[in-house]
């Protein structure tokens, strides 16, 4: 095994790409999460939109669903073809838009609107148990 030292021009290739991932992965880890803690709603369709996919996909559609509507009540005004439009980048949009109406469905006839606060309440809800 052979060891660099810090004067080779071998080592000062090595360290400039290592420096290039570490600029990559503060970028990524520095990105504003777009779903607030303190707003249930918008953490229960974080869940469902986050459901295999990225971080960064479930984020965007976050924005692009939120950008419309912010409320179970104005979710349930919106055309489903305009949700699955504003979800598309999270993937399996158009099981995703059914399970964010049927949620809201829910959440309206059943809770007033808001989000059960037990666990057994929200496995009850679509996209969720």
């Amino acid at each position: 095994m052979t060891l660099l030292r810090a004067d080779s021009g071998r080592f000062s290739k090595i360290k400039a790409r290592i420096e290039g991932v570490l600029a990559v992965f503060r970028e990524i880890l520095t990105e504003p999460i777009i779903i607030k803690p303190s707003d249930p709603f918008r953490v229960l369709i974080g869940c469902i939109l986050s459901q295999r996919t990225r971080d960064a996909n479930s984020e965007k559609a976050c924005r692009n669903l939120f950008g419309f509507a912010e409320t179970p009540e104005e979710i349930l005004v919106m055309d489903i073809s305009s949700i699955r439009e504003s979800i598309k980048c999270s993937g399996f949009y158009n099981q995703k838009s059914k399970y964010i109406l049927d949620t809201c469905r829910q959440l309206v006839a059943n809770h007033d609107g808001k989000v059960p606060r037990t666990r057994e309440e929200l496995l009850t809800l679509h996209g969720v148990g």
